[in-house]
């Protein structure tokens, strides 16, 4: 082999090397990573219970509002059958 083939393979197995250490390398949280997670994780628990209050507060509007169209719909029902009868 020629020194530049030799010199090309050393290479390439100094590179492979190196890259792999890199990504075997674990990724460690340190303690101040961790409180952070924790403080979102506390966040994201406190919107869910806001959205799980907002979301129950809907139900009841729409429950209001089923009330006021069925009552709209039965005065209407009412005013036909009394026009219905006059007329």
């Amino acid at each position: 082999m020629s020194k530049m083939k030799v010199k090309l393979i050393i290479l390439l197995f100094a590179i492979f090397t190196i890259i792999s250490y890199v990504f075997a390398k674990e990724a460690s949280f340190t303690q101040e990573d961790k409180e952070k997670l924790r403080n979102i994780e506390l966040r994201l628990e406190r919107f869910e219970a806001r959205f799980e209050g907002i979301n129950k507060r809907f139900e009841q509007i729409d429950k209001c509002l089923e009330f006021m169209q069925n009552l709209m719909v039965g005065m209407l029902g009412v005013f036909g059958g009394l026009c219905g009868v006059f007329v």
